[in-house]
């Protein structure tokens, strides 16, 4: 059967790998994508109900067509509980048109999808805020920097971020050099303050 052709005819569409033949695949990828569409079921069965060809196989022939490997697709699945529950045309789509018209290059799109896959389900209008607050901070929308910003930055809620930002200024950082370091490291900011904090005790500690 054809990965690509969401058109098939057979009795079952071809990507979750409901048929019997396919059913005696445990390893196959196809079988990979039936066991987590069914596993996110049991956790939210308004899942099983969607359209598989209207949307669960879009869905995924959409991600496939950026990670390029069923072995990324099943990574992608599993990171995120949430991709198969949302119609790809209405909220995926949009947001990678989107960062397209801010010039983030195709790879790095696809980066995001592999390690922050949520960036991509959150409303555009969210979205947007984050890439004009990333653009703002001076990083390039070529640069790898870039979506690993937007995958800190969604991965956290302005409160969390107000936290972080407070929790530095106490240890002693000025505004200038914590967005100086955020923008050389991006992820420093989704650091927890323990480790913050451990992290500061140990290099404020060692000889000079």
């Amino acid at each position: 059967m054809d990965f690509s052709n969401p058109t098939s005819q057979n009795s079952f569409p071809p990507i979750p790998g409901y048929s019997p033949p396919i059913s005696r695949e445990p390893s196959s990828p196809r079988s990979s994508y039936f066991k987590i569409w069914v596993s996110r079921g049991r956790r939210n069965p308004s899942i099983l109900l969607r359209s598989l060809n209207g949307q669960i196989i879009p869905c995924i022939q959409l991600v496939r067509s950026f990670v390029e490997t069923d072995e990324n697709v099943i990574k992608v699945l599993k990171r995120s509980k949430w991709l198969l529950s949302f119609n790809p045309d209405l909220r995926m789509q949009p947001n990678i048109a989107l960062l397209r018209d801010h010039n983030v290059p195709d790879s790095r799109i696809a980066h995001l999808i592999i390690k922050q896959p949520g960036s991509l389900l959150l409303k555009t209008e969210s979205l947007k805020e984050t890439v004009e607050s990333v653009e703002k901070l001076g990083f390039k929308p070529e640069s790898g920097l870039f979506t690993i910003a937007i995958h800190t930055l969604c991965s956290m809620s302005k409160s969390t971020w107000e936290a972080e930002l407070k929790l530095l200024k106490e240890l002693g950082w000025s505004e200038e050099e914590i967005f100086s370091a955020f923008k050389r490291m991006p992820i420093l900011l989704a650091c927890s303050e323990n480790k913050m904090k451990e992290g500061m005790n140990f290099f404020v500690g060692m000889p000079h």
